[in-house]
């Protein structure tokens, strides 16, 4: 019998167990429709860069992903994460980029 999925969580190196929490009390859940049309589609990748994740989460998804979604890569997997990330946070990352640029503030005499 395989183990069980395992969720990583970002501040442990050891990865913990998924909960068994009702789907309608997680915030912007997917049904199985969307989530397949929003992160199981391949990308084909014409200008890649190398970026490394966290081993546990890259078995993770070595793991899995073969088995839900054969035709979709690794990489295809991970960029349609980022780009969700990005569409559902972007009035946040812009804000926080903005303030990050925001003038000096001195007193003048």
């Amino acid at each position: 019998m395989e183990k069980p999925i395992k969720k990583a969580s970002i501040n442990e190196t050891q990865p913990c167990e998924i909960s068994n929490m009702d789907m309608t009390t997680r915030k912007n859940h997917y049904d199985g429709a969307s989530y397949r049309r929003k992160f199981l589609k391949n990308n084909p990748q014409g200008r890649r860069v190398q970026v490394y994740i966290d081993r546990s989460l890259h078995e993770q998804i070595k793991h899995f992903l073969p088995a839900v979604a054969p035709d979709v890569s690794l990489s295809s997997y991970i960029t349609n994460i980022v780009e969700e990330h990005f569409e559902r946070y972007i009035d946040e990352i812009n804000r926080r980029y903005e303030k990050s640029f925001s003038p000096i503030k001195l007193n003048a005499k």
